[in-house]
């Protein structure tokens, strides 16, 4: 029953991101969304998140007030924290990582930095995903799509649920 609640849920999301208010500015409204539904459609390895899902952003940040907003849910009974990142160590604390675009250059730093490490990166850049990201947004005829690597997720030990990726486009490698 919470399944289908959850699929519901994200399946909701996509139909609004398929609206044209997907390019107006609800944009990061609607990916911060997204980024709540991946993580309750994540498994995730035992004893990690000890409370708290810790949301980390790294670079420029666009999403402003729309990650915050997650603040107020939970994710398997942990509170959902947001913070704005300066370091790959600070990176590493974190259960999931958005990756700026001004991050771009730095992809491959990054990725290495966090090999092994449970962290769920999800970025915006084309292409994001195919570079080793976890999940990378993918606008598609003004829809939000995403492609999500299972390479990447295996690496870090993380497992998509059936259910989650038969909305995204699979990518390996990396």
């Amino acid at each position: 029953m919470r399944v289908a609640r959850l699929l519901t849920g994200l399946l909701a999301v996509l139909l609004l991101a398929s609206s044209s208010a997907w390019a107006a500015a609800r944009e990061y409204e609607i990916k911060a969304a997204f980024i709540y539904n991946f993580a309750l459609f994540i498994e995730w390895p035992p004893g990690l998140m000890q409370g708290n899902l810790v949301v980390g952003v790294l670079g420029h940040d666009d999403y402003g007030d729309a990650l915050d907003e997650l603040t107020s849910h939970t994710v398997a009974q942990n509170h959902v924290v947001v913070k704005r990142i300066a370091s790959l160590d600070e990176a590493a604390q974190c259960q999931i990582l958005v990756v700026s675009p001004s991050e771009a250059p730095r992809y491959s730093q990054i990725f290495s930095a966090l090999r092994g490490k449970s962290v769920l990166t999800i970025g915006e850049t084309p292409g994001f995903a195919a570079q080793g990201g976890c999940i990378g947004f993918v606008p598609y005829r003004s829809r939000l799509r995403f492609e999500i690597n299972t390479d990447a997720l295996k690496q870090g030990n993380l497992k998509a649920s059936a259910k989650l990726l038969s909305l995204a486009t699979i990518v390996t490698g990396h």
